[in-house]
């Protein structure tokens, strides 16, 4: 079978992460922690099983790399070619249009990404599916869950492929660039940004969903530190049950508040969208597309500064690299003075990895906005000629 043919398979991928993921986890941990294993005397029981929690945990971050690079980093191709984003759109499906590619929502956690340039496709999880990885990956001992979710996220993408691909035709009309193709690939451009507001302000509730439950996790970890002297001295652990219980309701009740300003936010943007996907289509003959672009104008400024903050779930693979990367490495510097100081070197080198890859896309994401900036005034000043008389009426 060949190797693209492969690839689309699930347990093809689950089996060669497993297969390079676990040797190279016993030779990670040979190497990082053969000293501490080789001491004298005996190995106590809860030493021993400790060593076996961290060499899983080890082997779940490792595992977990691996199959990320196998199935966000390749791009497929496939015999046949994929709709355009209009045509996906008249027919139902969910599309993000981005600068030379178009991202198709397939599942609640995957999508695929067609480059117009070549055919060519990736597969990726959303912005929810991509949280969902980090939010596993944050609890060593969930990091496996992580593994097999991505799996998931894989086979519906491949399962997807087969339904929206189509045998290529070209058209046998060439229309010619007039006022009426300019009117509608500026509509199509607002489309995409009011779109892609939508999914930056669904997934910026995920992002604080996330930050407040990393706190209150912190919180109690802390609590339980400080009540530890108390409960190993047989006191009473009322105020350990009752500060466990504020922070619980804290973070319930913080969940509660964002999701609910989140759904007033995006229903704003989708209204925004389905607005415009309306005058593109002609369905309501009643409403001027000149007069509607003309008001989407003055949501742009804002549309496009959203678009900066979703760089993180535009680029789902560099997201989860830089976070595995910082968590890998504040996790070893945690570990400082136990181990053998090359951990430590290693461990301050990803993290500077990540530091900067976090950065990096960072600035690409504010250059990214200034061009879409520019793009935009240049083909408001395209269409002045047009737009002034409309505005006169």
């Amino acid at each position: 079978m060949e190797v693209p043919k492969l690839l689309s398979k699930w347990w093809f991928v689950a089996l060669v992460s497993l297969a390079i993921g676990i040797p190279s986890a016993f030779l990670a941990f040979k190497f990082v922690f053969g000293d501490f294993v080789s001491l004298d005397g005996a190995i106590t029981p809860s030493i021993r099983l400790m060593m076996i929690s961290q060499y899983v945990f080890l082997g779940g971050y490792i595992i977990l790399f691996i199959c990320s690079l196998l199935t966000m980093a390749p791009r497929h191709v496939v015999g046949t070619g994929f709709p355009g984003p209009d045509t996906l759109m008249r027919e139902g499906h969910k599309v993000i249009v981005r600068k030379g590619s178009y991202d198709i929502w397939v599942a609640k956690y995957s999508l695929i990404r067609v480059y117009e340039e070549d055919g060519m496709f990736r597969c990726l999880p959303t912005s929810t599916g991509l949280w969902a990885i980090v939010l596993l990956s944050l609890g060593p001992p969930f990091v496996m869950f992580a593994f097999f979710f991505l799996v998931y996220i894989n086979d519906k993408c491949w399962r997807s492929v087969k339904d929206l691909t189509w045998e290529e035709k070209k058209d046998q009309v060439v229309n010619e660039i007039g006022i009426d193709e300019l009117l509608k690939d500026s509509l199509r451009s607002t489309f995409a940004l009011a779109r892609e507001a939508a999914d930056v302000r669904r997934a910026s509730f995920q992002d604080h969903a996330l930050i407040l439950v990393t706190f209150s996790m912190l919180a109690w970890a802390v609590l339980m530190v400080l009540s530890a002297p108390i409960v190993l001295d047989r006191g009473p652990p009322w105020w350990f049950y009752t500060g466990t219980a504020a922070i619980a309701a804290t973070a319930i009740a913080g969940i509660l508040i964002l999701r609910r300003r989140s759904k007033r936010l995006v229903a704003k943007e989708e209204e925004w969208a389905e607005k415009l996907f309306s005058t593109m289509e002609g369905v309501d003959a009643g409403i001027s597309p000149i007069e509607v672009l003309l008001d989407a104008c003055m949501e742009v400024p804002r549309w496009l500064s959203l678009h900066r903050k979703g760089i993180w779930t535009r680029e789902p693979g560099k997201t989860l690299l830089s976070f595995i990367l910082m968590v890998a490495g504040s996790n070893g510097l945690m570990q400082y003075g136990s181990i053998w100081w090359g951990f430590t070197l290693f461990s301050i080198v990803l993290l500077a990895l990540g530091i900067s890859l976090f950065s990096w896309m960072a600035i690409a994401a504010r250059t990214e906005a200034h061009e879409l900036a520019r793009e935009w005034e240049d083909r408001m000043k395209g269409m002045d000629s047009f737009l002034v008389p409309e505005r006169r009426r």
